[in-house]
């Protein structure tokens, strides 16, 4: 067993692997907000996910570099599930269905 830790909080759970050993899920960090993960190589990285509004609404974000960027301001919710090494990012924007969001 390997313990792939957290991001500076209690909690987290892997929901994914993939075929070369990268693992997501979701952590949470010293502030007790919860983010995305990637983990590869020993190493958790912030990556995609969801973070909610005041108004309870979800939106995609994309973190990089030590900075989440808001990926969808629209008036719905969103959710950012996906992204590559070109920055290009899925997810799902609702009513509307699948999106993907490209650089």
């Amino acid at each position: 067993m390997i313990e792939l830790g957290a991001l500076g909080g209690d909690g987290s759970a892997a929901t994914s692997i993939k075929a070369r050993g990268q693992i997501v899920g979701e952590a949470e960090t010293a502030n007790s907000d919860t983010h995305a993960f990637l983990w590869q190589k020993g190493v958790m990285h912030e990556v995609v996910g969801a973070n909610f509004t005041s108004e309870g609404h979800s939106r995609a974000f994309v973190w990089q570099d030590g900075v989440m960027t808001a990926l969808d301001e629209s008036e719905g919710s969103s959710q950012a599930s996906g992204i590559n090494a070109r920055g290009d990012t899925s997810g799902q924007i609702l009513p509307a269905g699948a999106v993907l969001w490209s650089e």
